[in-house]
């Protein structure tokens, strides 16, 4: 039998859903405090994360981010390190993401106003291998509003992790991409795909 993968696991909508949707498979919960925010927010997403692990009798591994964290960027490289090693310390297969169609969408539209190239377009691949651990997103082709239906019956907490994102995104996630029409969620996940072939 093969070891189960390691689910990066905040207790917000995005991860509980993914997590709701694959817990019939071996895979196991991975929860990462940045210590980034106060006692009493901290003290309600453990709890968060451990009721939901509990509900979808899931197994959960807890990690703590290092001290002096100051912003986005060190806060995801402190997030991916502490799931690289509870992937080694176990013994697990790789690291699964929550990202979703729509966050394809918002990266590649991103990535266009800065200007990129063919390569930058190329946006949140499926699969990627970094520091020889797999990271895998399984749910690029499942709008975010499917993964939050599917978290719906276990009450998530606000994915606090996910909201902490750069000006930019957050300009891009709930105004911008829904104004430019319907069909563009859809299309800009096509161009990444055919970008990264």
């Amino acid at each position: 039998m093969k070891e189960p993968w390691l689910l990066a696991f905040s207790g917000g909508p995005d991860s509980t859903g993914l997590a709701a949707l694959l817990r019939h498979r071996s895979i196991v919960l991975g929860y990462v405090d940045h210590r980034m925010r106060g006692a009493a927010a901290i003290r309600r997403e453990r709890a968060d994360v451990r009721r939901i692990a509990t509900a979808l009798q899931l197994p959960l591994l807890r990690g703590r981010a290092p001290d002096g964290i100051a912003g986005e960027t060190d806060a995801r490289a402190a997030r991916y390190a502490v799931l690289e090693a509870m992937v080694r310390k176990h013994g697990l297969r790789g690291i699964l993401l929550a990202h979703t169609a729509d966050d394809r969408a918002e990266t590649v539209l991103l990535q266009l106003e800065r200007g990129c190239g063919l390569r930058g377009l190329a946006a949140l691949r499926r699969r990627t291998r970094v520091h020889d651990i797999a990271r895998v997103r399984p749910a690029l082709a499942v709008r975010r509003a499917t993964l939050h239906e599917a978290a719906a019956p276990f009450a998530p907490g606000r994915d606090l992790s996910n909201r902490a994102t750069t000006a930019a995104r957050r300009r891009r996630r709930p105004h911008h991409l829904p104004t430019r029409g319907r069909g563009v969620n859809e299309q800009l996940p096509r161009v990444a795909r055919a970008a990264g072939h």
